[in-house]
């Protein structure tokens, strides 16, 4: 039973040893043009099946996004201050483009305070 706690305060005084010989490191250059590469736009086709929209989702949200608070309940994450769902899905851009002739329409999107834009 002694050696436990000896285990344990020697690795809490090992910690910031450690600490100082780790450094951040990047990938290499072929993995992070893949991961900051534009995310794909998920396509919906309309009921009449004329049109389709085209939009393009926000692939990394901010981390002050993240990082607001949030209530747990039933399982649910909500935002207690707009009451709905925290970190709801998000598009960058949107655009509607006709089947029939390929003419595409883009759509302003309002900025948000955290958006990348």
């Amino acid at each position: 039973m002694r050696s436990r706690p000896f285990a344990t305060s020697s690795l809490a005084i090992a910690a910031p040893a450690f600490a100082g010989a780790t450094r951040y490191r990047t990938p290499p250059p072929a993995i992070e043009a893949a991961l900051n590469a534009p995310a794909l736009p998920n396509v919906i086709v309309s009921p009449r099946r004329d049109l389709i929209a085209l939009v393009t989702p926000l692939r990394y949200p901010p981390v002050a996004d993240l990082a607001r608070p949030m209530l747990r309940i039933a399982g649910l994450r909500i935002d207690p201050a707009t009451n709905g769902i925290h970190h709801a899905p998000s598009a960058i851009a949107l655009s509607l483009e006709r089947i029939a002739d390929g003419r595409a329409v883009r759509v302003a999107l309002p900025r948000s305070r955290t958006s990348p834009r």
